[in-house]
């Protein structure tokens, strides 16, 4: 599957922790906490989660943490947590511009911070750039297997 092989880790890749990255795709801050968490130590190493682990983290959150104080919102939660695993460029895309939001509103002084931002975002950008080429090697991969099924049914 092409999420598993998604090559985001939000610390080394982006600068971004995995707190940060279910925060800015919009869980309340106590989920967040308790979805980097799980995925931390669930991690073959807390240095490299990929996004199989931050989508394995979100739903324990939600099935053991989940308060119910926001309403209707646990299906919009559920559907973001299935957005990890299985449209990992989209939320790639989500958190680049929710990132990009958060800066903004923070405003652009020249500070380091600000510099900072800048190489996540540029980080983020080359994730899902590498994360294109292995979506459309999955595709060309996918299309020959099934030629090679057609050919044998035939």
């Amino acid at each position: 599957m092409v999420s598993r092989e998604c090559p985001t880790n939000p610390r080394e890749v982006s600068g971004l922790d995995p707190e940060t990255v279910h925060s800015l795709l919009g869980f309340p801050d106590y989920l967040a906490e308790r979805a980097a968490g799980d995925a931390e130590a669930n991690a073959a190493s807390p240095f490299e989660i990929d996004m199989w682990t931050l989508h394995s983290g979100a739903t324990y959150a939600l099935t053991h943490f989940f308060q119910g104080k926001e309403g209707a919102s646990l299906d919009q939660y559920v559907r973001i947590a299935n957005d990890i695993l299985f449209n990992p460029e989209g939320t790639i895309e989500r958190v680049e511009q929710a990132y990009e939001q958060q800066l903004e509103a923070d405003g652009d002084d020249g500070s380091q911070a600000s510099l900072a931002g800048e190489r996540a975002l540029a980080s983020i950008e080359r994730v899902s750039d590498d994360l294109q080429e292995k979506v459309e090697q999955f595709e060309e991969r996918e299309d020959a297997l099934r030629e090679r099924f057609q050919e044998a049914m035939t």
